[in-house]
């Protein structure tokens, strides 16, 4: 976990997508607060994730948004997330 970002949140944000994943799947995705709140909803309601919500939503989307931001798109239009929603 050393190598993650040290932000508030980093905690929590660790243990709910590795309880499913490796974290490198999530650090790979760089994306935005909106997006990342909607690939929470679409895990939730799609992949049976725990629906997270109030101030711990708040505190894991704003760690999500710091520490994983949109990355630039390369010249072949980026990586696309296979998970995210479309």
């Amino acid at each position: 976990m050393e190598d993650l970002p040290a932000h508030p949140g980093r905690e929590e944000t660790f243990g709910l997508c590795t309880a499913c994943h490796a974290y490198r799947l999530v650090s790979n995705q760089g994306m935005s607060r909106e997006r990342w709140d909607e690939t929470l909803t679409w895990m939730t309601e799609r992949q049976n994730m725990p629906d997270i919500q109030g101030t711990e939503r708040a505190l894991i989307l704003d760690y999500l948004a710091t520490a994983h931001p949109p990355k630039a798109p390369s010249r072949t239009g980026g990586f696309q997330n296979p998970f995210a929603p479309q």
